[in-house]
């Protein structure tokens, strides 16, 4: 049997006053651009699961529903901003690029500037859906860069994080 670990005092213990926590919110979503626009799509029961024909074609695509939730903007980002090389911008996953804005806004929400930040010893914990992109009919080669359990960490660098 596993040790009982008594939460209130592991919460409440001593810390060290060097060890701080910035705890920000950011994200993209089905039709909304952040947390804001998801908070007023919720609140007026806004349906956003839909079916797109300026995305793909119904029928096209080798997936077993017709409509989803889709992220708008999947070709757009700042290369500049996160030192990316536009060649490499164009390879990196929409995932990845949309991870290290979403961890720059999440950090901005939390009151500090990410670009402000670099060298610092920060660590970038979240939470991703499944890569269902495989289901596409591609002959695209999966490159190693584009794994979606690379994200934190191809964050960490570009933002300079140790």
């Amino acid at each position: 049997m596993a040790p009982t670990v008594d939460c209130h005092e592991y919460c409440t213990g001593e810390f060290d006053p060097e060890d701080i926590v910035i705890s920000g919110i950011a994200g993209r979503f089905p039709e909304c651009d952040n947390v804001g626009e998801l908070k007023e799509s919720l609140y007026n029961k806004k349906d956003l699961v839909v079916f797109r024909d300026d995305r793909f074609e119904k029928g096209a695509i080798n997936v077993p529903y017709s409509s989803c939730g889709l992220i708008r903007n999947l070709d757009k980002v700042d290369a500049k901003i996160f030192r990316l090389t536009p060649y490499i911008a164009n390879l990196t996953d929409p995932g990845a690029r949309i991870h290290m804005e979403v961890t720059c806004e999440a950090i901005a929400d939390a009151g500090y500037d990410p670009f402000d930040m670099r060298g610092e010893r920060i660590g970038i914990f979240n939470a991703t859906t499944g890569d269902d992109t495989h289901r596409f009919e591609t002959n695209a080669v999966p490159m190693p860069f584009t794994f979606r359990t690379m994200n934190p960490n191809r964050t960490s660098y570009t933002l300079d994080f140790t």
